[in-house]
């Protein structure tokens, strides 16, 4: 599994346009992650998801690890890319 670079930008993957059921499923069933992939569709780097995502979740500040661990998830299944702008 390749490793997160928090200073790196990820963006969605061209081969998941339009997917959000079945591949995408579980990975962004709660809001957080919802909101996380809804971003993702620019370039992000940790630190943005977690300054954009902590705005969102106005009870619970989201942990960078969480995202670190998500974006691992979707990197695994080629859900999400280094951004070619970075």
């Amino acid at each position: 599994m390749s490793e997160i670079a928090e200073n790196a930008a990820y963006v969605r993957s061209s081969r998941t346009d339009g997917l959000i059921g079945s591949k995408a499923g579980a990975d962004v069933a709660s809001p957080p992650a919802k909101q996380m992939w809804k971003l993702l569709a620019t370039p992000q780097t940790v630190e943005s998801l977690s300054r954009a995502l902590s705005k969102e979740q106005s009870t619970s500040t989201v942990s960078r690890q969480g995202i670190v661990a998500a974006l691992e998830r979707l990197l695994a299944r080629d859900m999400i890319e280094l951004s070619p702008d970075a």
